[in-house]
């Protein structure tokens, strides 16, 4: 089983697969090799971008917090914050004038109209986006995931430190998509892993050789559990320090070497 992250992993900053890439996915599935995506994404994100690419694939969404089988378009996994969780995170981040985007169960994105996101983010939502007080919005719905991205440092780190006694996973990292920092923030102790944990009991499969791809710190669970981990290069120094071999990056067809190592 091959499990890939997508950005930096399989596509690059344009999300476009390289060749190489494709005609390796392609020889997987000749080879009836199940690949899996885990990504920091929210599903329609996903969706499209894959869909860009000609490709569908199941996955794990929002670095853990929910799985779909995209394909048959079937939920297999859901962690949502618990409600007391939830109103910590925002009321936490509202005593310093953050209001975080809200990733909900039902696939949309909700947020004040000033919601605390980079400009390029905000457009990326498109009819997914509702306009709500986040206050509102963990009282009434349950709550997959929180997120601020694109934007400065000195914007991301007062956030961390607001959240640092509040029970959840504050994730903050250089983004190389949108050239600036981000934060996710998650159910506390849920990873990738936990989303691949739960495709596994869906499928009833336990392989005997799981290969992970992934550049980034949210993708350490994810590379310490694989038999193969591959770090791609230009990654997070994290991600490659647990890597057994390091891919040429994406948009150089790094990926397509996955078969090396089958």
């Amino acid at each position: 089983m091959v499990i890939t992250d997508l950005d930096g992993s399989f596509w690059g900053p344009e999300l476009r697969c390289h060749g190489a890439t494709l005609d390796a996915l392609a020889e997987l599935q000749r080879r009836e090799v199940d690949v899996l995506v885990a990504t920091g994404r929210r599903e329609r994100s996903a969706r499209n971008g894959l869909l860009a690419n000609d490709v569908m694939l199941p996955a794990v969404l929002l670095n853990g917090a929910l799985g779909v089988d995209l394909p048959a378009d079937v939920r297999f996994h859901s962690r949502p914050f618990q409600p007391a969780e939830a109103a910590a995170v925002v009321e936490s981040l509202a005593t310093i004038g953050i209001s975080p985007v809200v990733y909900t169960e039902d696939g949309l994105v909700r947020g004040d109209r000033d919601v605390s996101t980079g400009e390029r983010h905000r457009k990326s939502f498109g009819a997914d986006f509702v306009v709500e007080d986040p206050f509102a919005t963990v009282r009434a719905r349950p709550i997959l995931s929180f997120s601020m991205i694109g934007m400065s440092r000195d914007q991301i780190e007062p956030a961390v430190a607001a959240l640092a006694d509040v029970p959840a996973d504050s994730h903050m990292y250089e983004d190389h998509l949108y050239q600036a920092w981000s934060l996710h923030i998650q159910p506390e102790a849920i990873s990738k892993w936990d989303g691949v944990q739960a495709y596994l009991d869906y499928v009833g499969k336990e392989p005997e050789r799981i290969i992970a791809i992934g550049d980034g710190t949210n993708d350490l669970e994810l590379l310490a559990n694989a038999h193969v981990a591959l770090g791609v290069s230009g990654g997070h120094a994290n991600a490659l320090a647990l890597a057994d071999h390091v891919l040429a990056a994406p948009d150089d067809g790094g990926w397509a070497a996955v078969l090396d190592h089958l």
